[in-house]
């Protein structure tokens, strides 16, 4: 589990079981949309039209900060409450 909180300059900062991570405006902006209800694909979206950027241009750089953030256990992605003991068995299997 992890604990964060938004500094100064609205940008999160996580303590989590990997160590501390110091967000910038857009992984804070990513961060914060990692709600439970957003889907990655609205969350892209989100992203591009708050930025105001092209969503060619961003997909696989998001992608691969969930990855890493799965990676580093900060977030579970294709979590499903509806079967929660796939996801411990996936993730033990590491």
């Amino acid at each position: 589990m992890e604990i964060w909180k938004t500094d100064s300059k609205g940008e999160v900062v996580l303590l989590g079981i990997s160590g501390c991570y110091h967000l910038n405006k857009s992984a804070s902006f990513i961060w914060e949309k990692l709600d439970g209800t957003n889907t990655i694909s609205t969350i892209i979206d989100m992203v591009c039209s708050f930025f105001n950027i092209n969503r060619n241009d961003v997909i696989i750089d998001i992608l691969e900060l969930l990855k890493r953030w799965e990676k580093d256990d900060l977030i579970v992605l294709n979590y499903n409450p509806l079967n929660p003991v796939k996801e411990l068995h996936t993730i033990s299997a590491k």
